[in-house]
């Protein structure tokens, strides 16, 4: 080996002539990479007449009649009145003076490396560099890039810290921004933060440059407003009431937030809605006593009405309650299963219920199973109505009262039974269909 492994020195050699050739060319191979300091890293001109001991970095497109014929990114000394070309290796540093830069060479390029001034930064080789770029590169615009498929933020727990982790963002004035702003492909779509206000806000968009309100929250109560662009699709406004700190309530609103409905929970425990901000109630809804009213002169009165609103399409109760509906699937667990298992229904209802309408309505469906007039066969099923002129789940003439009429459970189970039998009947007429088109073809 005639030169030195790192910098590439040369070695005097046993029996040399002119050893002082040898050792200057070191020295000056020394002086040029020791505390090594280039003028540019961009400039891509061979200087006309540059001074002794000028570096480069060589750019790309590098042109002269010297550089031209040398790598890029090596560094051209001018030495001796000639430009010598010295190329680097990983983890060779040069101060860029251009611009002001420490650099690191990492194998294919050199890259920014500031160290940090501080004591601390000092102790730890912590790194302040003007521009980081985490597997891509950053510039004046994104100082700090990153290209990854997770990016981790932890609490301190090397130190160890508070166990807390706050991210902040900080803006200069109220008409500023500081936001997070999602995209796709490099185009804005939604953004949330300060955006030239200071109240929280969130806006989407589907270009990227025209931008929609969706939400604000405002700074100084808490009131959340989600906005309408269209006259004719309502915002809502949820907030504490300013003027009774135990309220709560949602406006709705137009795009122009005109309110057209009120809806809060005042501190008596009454829900309230109203069809804009001065009209009465038009509807309220009262816990406690049980209470449900639609007004005033609207009709609908649910609870103790005495008397009642009694207006237009008015619906006067003191309760309406019905439990005689139980959605189950007994027909299909026939179909499919070929039983009906009633414990499983039995344990839908209180045992103090067991005759309660819907087992009654299971029970006479399974005691129908196989009778002349089957309901789980087409025939049978046509006949039933034939010739009793009503459907099997359903009452006939004789048999319904028109004075106190069913309960609305009942005429909802007798519906459902009814959906279910058809069900079962279409796949019937689904086979014979299939089995039909099958013979059809061969």
């Amino acid at each position: 080996m005639d030169v030195s492994p790192s910098l590439g020195l040369p070695f005097l050699m046993p029996q040399q002539a002119q050893k002082h050739v040898t050792m200057n060319e070191a020295l000056g191979r020394l002086d040029a990479v020791v505390q090594l300091s280039v003028k540019s890293a961009t400039i891509d001109s061979e200087p006309g007449a540059p001074a002794a001991g000028d570096a480069y970095i060589l750019p790309e497109n590098k042109t002269g009649a010297a550089w031209s014929g040398m790598q890029s990114r090596s560094i051209a000394v001018f030495r001796d009145g000639a430009w010598v070309e010295i190329v680097p290796k990983a983890g060779w540093r040069a101060w860029v003076a251009d611009n002001r830069q420490l650099t690191v060479f990492n194998d294919t390029d050199w890259r920014a490396l500031e160290m940090g001034a501080s004591a601390e930064q000092s102790t730890r080789t912590a790194q302040s560099p003007a521009f980081l770029g985490v597997n891509t590169d950053a510039d004046s615009t994104n100082r700090l890039a990153v290209k990854s498929d997770a990016v981790l933020l932890s609490h301190d727990d090397v130190t160890p810290g508070s166990g807390d982790i706050r991210c902040a963002l900080n803006k200069a004035t109220i008409a500023g921004t500081a936001s997070a702003v999602f995209q796709t492909g490099f185009s804005g779509r939604a953004e949330i933060g300060l955006s030239g206000q200071d109240h929280f806000g969130v806006r989407v968009s589907t270009d990227g440059t025209i931008w929609h309100d969706a939400m604000t929250i405002n700074k100084d109560t808490g009131s959340t407003r989600l906005v309408s662009k269209s006259p004719y699709h309502p915002a809502l406004i949820a907030r504490s009431n300013d003027d009774a700190a135990n309220w709560a309530r949602i406006d709705l609103a137009n795009a122009n937030v005109d309110t057209r409905a009120i809806l809060y929970h005042d501190q008596s425990g009454i829900f309230v809605m109203r069809n804009d901000a001065t009209a009465g109630p038009i509807a309220f809804f009262q816990h406690q006593n049980q209470r449900m009213q639609i007004g005033p002169v609207g009709g609908v009165v649910i609870g103790f009405p005495a008397g009642g609103d009694k207006g237009p399409g008015s619906l006067n109760a003191q309760s309406i309650y019905d439990d005689n509906a139980l959605l189950s699937c007994y027909v299909f667990d026939q179909a499919i299963d070929g039983k009906i298992n009633a414990s499983k229904w039995d344990e839908k209802v209180p045992a103090n219920k067991s005759e309660r309408p819907q087992h009654v309505y299971m029970r006479k469906f399974r005691s129908r199973i196989g009778s002349e007039f089957d309901p789980l066969t087409l025939d049978g099923y046509a006949r039933h109505w034939q010739q009793k002129r009503h459907l099997c789940s359903m009452p006939n003439e004789v048999g319904f009262d028109v004075e106190k009429g069913l309960p609305a459970g009942a005429w909802i189970q007798r519906l459902v039974e009814t959906c279910e039998i058809q069900a079962v009947l279409i796949e019937t007429l689904n086979l014979r269909l299939k089995a039909l088109e099958a013979l059809g073809a061969n």
